[in-house]
């Protein structure tokens, strides 16, 4: 007779425990996003995919964030600073109270170990952003000090980037270093990370002890990971998923008007582009890519690809801060582009190809445009379609000629892009090879000038080059669309791209 009641109560605890369980999935707000692509890793030194940058966010938190409106460096996990009278010593103060995802305190120590990994060239690929710093200190547990070896204008907006998270000290070394902690993340920001299944899904929970209070709003964030952008139209639409992110402007109009979607277009810092191997003949003759950027119909491609949204770019940079405005793209101009081919010694034109990601039908468009626009000039084009990760094996690689492509600021600098994507000692000029001395020099003159007309000029100035150059064929300032439930409330897309899920509700 005991036994039986041991057996019946443990069974009644059991039911008890399941029912508990199965209640709070039911009841629990998990916000269902239908992701782009399969992130390299959540590590936040390494990686340089957008994919990555954009999953790991959700885990790891900075000193200093861009605010929402996108117009400020604002405080994050430090609560203040203050910046020496020689412009060489910033001194943050870290909130009271912060916690890593393991119950560990954030603390200066964990600081100095984040940013030491930052400007490690052998661990994170942007480094030399961070070139500037002299000596990162923990003066005591709540306060560190960064020591410049000269003024610096873009460190604190550097230190918004997101490859300068703090990460936990202890954890990163216990797991054994990146390629565990990449698939394992621990960081103080909003999300924890759950599990990845690879191809699947990446599975993100609500921190509780998140010190935004009330954030995040959800209890779980799932990223279904839908290479297929049109799938991820169809699967809001169908109410399986929460919101699509980076939805076809083909489809904007059509899921404006299906039951339950909505759509939001925001403005960020995109530039759309064709990269071109800038190393290799015929690219390396600036008459050849000049004509390749008259061969190319803009303004056709806003109106059959982008279905009105965007606008013609004239060089590499989007309206970050130091925009120059009194430039003009290349028009389109077959004829001029005919005549310098002509003068470069391609009258009769030459083969190429182009490498694009299959499944991303603004990227196939492109090159479809592309492919036709070159054709007028003589130019013969084939085009290969791969998966994203391919394909940028292949350009970081120089396993490429053309490949449509783009890339968006970090940041509020106009340092970054032109770090990563048109200096050649930042980046490879973002793996195209293009060289100009000219822009390395204004580049480092643009990082140390502090007064802001001077800096500028300077910007306007690296623009002007680079658009006389032909550093690339030059094609879009572009939005982004975000496909949503009507229930999905609150998301905020700053300029700088990264969106943040931890003011979303579902209603």
């Amino acid at each position: 007779m005991k036994r039986l009641t041991t057996i019946l109560f443990v069974l009644f605890v059991c039911v008890m425990v399941f029912g508990m369980q199965a209640g709070w999935a039911a009841d629990a707000k998990v916000l269902r996003v239908g992701w782009l692509s399969e992130p390299k890793t959540l590590d936040p030194v390494g990686p340089s995919d957008n994919p990555s940058l954009w999953a790991l966010h959700n885990v790891h938190d900075t000193l200093v964030r861009v605010s929402n409106d996108s117009n400020s460096i604002e405080p994050d996990l430090a609560k203040s600073w203050e910046v020496s009278a020689d412009n060489l010593t910033y001194t943050f103060h870290l909130r009271q109270g912060l916690k890593f995802h393991n119950g560990d305190d954030v603390t200066a120590e964990d600081v100095v170990f984040s940013l030491d990994r930052t400007r490690n060239p052998k661990e994170c690929p942007y480094s030399s952003m961070f070139d500037p710093i002299k000596e990162i200190q923990a003066v005591d547990k709540d306060t560190v000090k960064i020591v410049l070896s000269a003024p610096y204008a873009p460190i604190l907006a550097d230190l918004a980037m997101f490859n300068a998270a703090i990460i936990p000290k202890k954890y990163f070394l216990e797991v054994g270093g990146t390629e565990k902690f990449g698939r394992h993340p621990i960081g103080a920001g909003p999300f924890k990370f759950e599990y990845w299944k690879p191809g699947e899904e990446i599975m993100f929970s609500k921190f509780d002890d998140y010190w935004r209070e009330g954030l995040p709003k959800v209890d779980k964030l799932s990223y279904l990971i839908m290479p297929d952008a049109t799938s991820r139209a169809i699967a809001v639409r169908g109410g399986d998923i929460d919101v699509a992110v980076y939805v076809p402007f083909n489809e904007v109009q059509s899921l404006k008007a299906a039951p339950g979607v909505k759509v939001a277009v925001d403005p960020i810092w995109r530039h759309d582009f064709v990269k071109i191997n800038c190393g290799i003949k015929p690219f390396n003759d600036i008459k050849v890519r000049q004509a390749l950027n008259y061969a190319v119909n803009k303004e056709g491609i806003i109106k059959a690809v982008l279905f009105g949204f965007g606008k013609a770019a004239p060089s590499y940079m989007p309206p970050v801060v130091y925009y120059n405005s009194d430039l003009q793209p290349y028009p389109y101009d077959p004829t001029k582009a005919k005549a310098l081919l002509k003068s470069a010694g391609y009258e009769k034109g030459f083969k190429t190809a182009i490498l694009t990601t299959a499944g991303e039908p603004m990227m196939v468009s492109i090159a479809t445009i592309l492919q036709q626009n070159l054709q007028d000039i003589g130019i013969q084009a084939s085009i290969e379609k791969v998966e994203e990760g391919t394909r940028w094996d292949r350009l970081v690689a120089r396993k490429y000629e053309l490949s449509p492509d783009y890339y968006t600021s970090d940041i509020l600098d106009d340092d970054l892009l032109t770090d990563f994507g048109i200096s050649f000692a930042g980046n490879q000029a973002y793996f195209s090879d293009y060289n100009s001395p000219k822009v390395e020099e204004l580049a480092a003159l643009g990082r140390k000038t502090l007064d802001e007309k001077k800096r500028a000029g300077i910007y306007h100035e690296i623009q002007k080059i680079v658009m006389e150059d032909a550093a690339q064929i030059f094609l879009t300032t572009t939005p982004t669309a975000t496909a949503m439930r009507d229930n999905v409330q609150g998301l905020i897309v700053p300029a700088s791209n990264f969106y943040r899920w931890e003011y979303v509700s579902l209603e």
